[in-house]
């Protein structure tokens, strides 16, 4: 309910600014620098984020404030770059400036209220704000994540960058092939914060906290398609998953299984699959304890440094972590952990054990 009266605060708001302060030239320049800004924040707020975290600054504010700043200062460029050429203020009566305006202002206001949620879902806050997405009751399980909801206007600014990506836009690597389901893996991200947000789950890990051998990493059998991976730990800014200290936590919610059909490229999009059970390698098997209840995503896994283990790829928590992979012709090519780190993924062999023999060295 908060979300809404927000949202619909800022669309009058920004409804009102434009019919008394804006022409109509002005407005419909304002309305595209909005829709740049979306696109130009969502392209570069990942690199962006990842110079300030790798040297230690911002921590998990990075994401939320390089997407923030990136769309103020791209809109405010435009916005002034769009004065000089307009020019001569062109009057075409009351009647078309009052429309046009209004319009262009609810626009900007809707654009401007899904960069602020998408925002505050990206932020280290309370899985409640902006707005609870799942609303499922009991354990949220891998086959209940379809069921979230959104207040459109983040799925509007999202969806605006993710068909850009895919389209007149598109490049070798499309938003939808490493962020499927966004607003789904942002609000996954935020499940293992708890009140304290020094000591919870973070958000997001160096983008390469999460390793992979180089082969046999994904293997297949009747039931699952099971990937083998290991979690850095050690701080964020030294190559690690933790906010301090040398111990992983996590959720299995933060694991994601990114499958694509047809070619083995970053083109087009992918689907994101969650696990439904894992076993760490030097530890017990993590599952649901309730038949068909499915494993808890929102799980907390605190794993000690001391049982930490090197093999093939480096120190970390080594695990396998089994999905399952629904719909004919989807093959594995990433592995996502959080909202920022990614391992690309092998293909897939058929499980054998003299292949179980060659991963276990």
């Amino acid at each position: 309910m908060i979300v809404l009266i927000t949202v619909i605060v800022i669309m009058v708001a920004s409804a009102t600014f434009f019919y008394l302060k804006s022409s109509l030239l002005t407005s419909i320049a304002m309305l595209f620098a909005a829709i740049i800004a979306v696109l130009v924040s969502f392209n570069f707020y990942e690199l962006l984020a990842y110079q300030l975290v790798s040297r230690g600054h911002g921590g998990q504010w990075a994401h939320p404030g390089c997407l923030v700043l990136l769309f103020i200062v791209t809109f405010v460029l435009i916005r002034v770059g769009s004065d000089q050429l307009v020019g001569a203020n062109i009057d075409l009566g009351y009647m078309p400036k009052a429309i046009v305006s209004t319009t262009c202002g609810l626009a900007v206001g809707f654009i401007l209220a899904g960069v602020v949620v998408v925002a505050l879902a990206m932020a280290p806050l309370s899985p409640s704000v902006p707005y609870e997405r799942f609303t499922v009751s009991g354990k949220l399980s891998a086959a209940r994540v379809s069921s979230s909801k959104s207040v459109i206007v983040d799925s509007f600014v999202s969806g605006l960058f993710k068909l850009a990506s895919k389209g007149s836009f598109s490049s070798k690597k499309s938003f939808d092939v490493y962020h499927p389901d966004f607003l789904d893996q942002l609000h996954l991200n935020r499940k293992g914060l708890g009140d304290d947000k020094k000591t919870g789950v973070p958000m997001i890990a160096d983008e390469e906290a999460i390793i992979v051998p180089s082969r046999n990493a994904v293997r297949t059998n009747e039931n699952f398609t099971i990937v083998r991976a290991g979690i850095k730990g050690g701080s964020i800014e030294k190559g690690g998953s933790s906010l301090g200290g040398s111990s992983v936590s996590f959720t299995p919610g933060q694991l994601r299984l990114l499958c694509k059909k047809g070619a083995n490229d970053t083109k087009g999009s992918a689907k994101a699959f969650y696990p439904v059970k894992y076993q760490l390698l030097d530890g017990p098997m993590g599952e649901s304890d309730e038949e068909d209840a499915g494993l808890n995503l929102n799980e907390v896994v605190n794993i000690d440094s001391k049982s930490l283990t090197k093999r093939t790829g480096g120190r970390a928590a080594w695990m396998d972590i089994y999905y399952e992979v629904k719909g004919s012709g989807y093959q594995a090519i990433f592995l996502q952990f959080r909202n920022n780190a990614i391992a690309k993924l092998s293909k897939p062999v058929v499980e054998t054990p003299e292949i179980l023999q060659d991963l276990d060295k």
